[in-house]
């Protein structure tokens, strides 16, 4: 395989889920087969919930808003405009990353770009996604299929809807919150956080 290089894209208008997953899906697969090269997505969702592949059904959740099966891991988690989708497609095998690797790779992006707005993130080893204290700010999943990577994270950047509230986001109990950018006092525009998402990619 040739040295990697990495293309980033941005949407600046809120992206159907499905559409995106089938997208991510023949993406991941073209990748693998060096059709393309590896991959930045950056956008945000309309109103969706989402399942990892072996999550039950939920029993609580906003009936208005549409539920799909992924192949990520994770349970169930709700995305939608107030969130920041980072989708990295990397050949994990040829960048030498074993799963665990990688996660924390993803995890330390969220948080070296915290640290440049004055916040401080930080990883919990039993609670996969970047954390504020007791609040998650950046939730995670992702499926390697043909040793490629996808899928990825979401960073909330403003304060959650109700929809997200009507959850048990990615199994957490109740007694472990959600915060945003916002709440924490970090108000940017779209483009300085693409920017910013960008900068701090480990994968450049």
């Amino acid at each position: 395989m040739r040295a990697p290089v990495l293309h980033c894209y941005r949407w600046k208008q809120n992206q159907s889920y499905i559409n995106v997953y089938n997208a991510m899906t023949h993406y991941a697969q073209d990748v693998a087969r060096e059709l393309c090269c590896e991959a930045l997505w950056i956008l945000s969702h309309t109103p969706v919930y989402t399942l990892g592949a072996n999550a039950p059904w939920p029993l609580l959740y906003d009936s208005t808003i549409p539920v799909y099966r992924t192949g990520r891991g994770g349970l169930i988690t709700f995305h939608g405009p107030e969130q920041r989708m980072i989708y990295p497609f990397i050949h994990v095998k040829y960048r030498e990353f074993r799963v665990t690797e990688y996660v924390n790779t993803l995890e330390q992006w969220i948080i070296r770009l915290l640290i440049s707005l004055g916040i401080q993130g930080q990883q919990v080893s039993e609670r996969r996604g970047v954390w504020v204290h007791d609040k998650k700010i950046a939730s995670l999943g992702i499926q390697i299929k043909q040793h490629i990577a996808f899928h990825g994270m979401a960073l909330n950047l403003y304060t959650p809807s109700n929809a997200f509230l009507k959850i048990s986001p990615c199994g957490l109990q109740k007694k472990f919150g959600i915060t945003s950018l916002e709440q924490l006092g970090a108000h940017l525009h779209q483009e300085e956080i693409d920017g910013l998402i960008w900068k701090y990619c480990p994968f450049r």
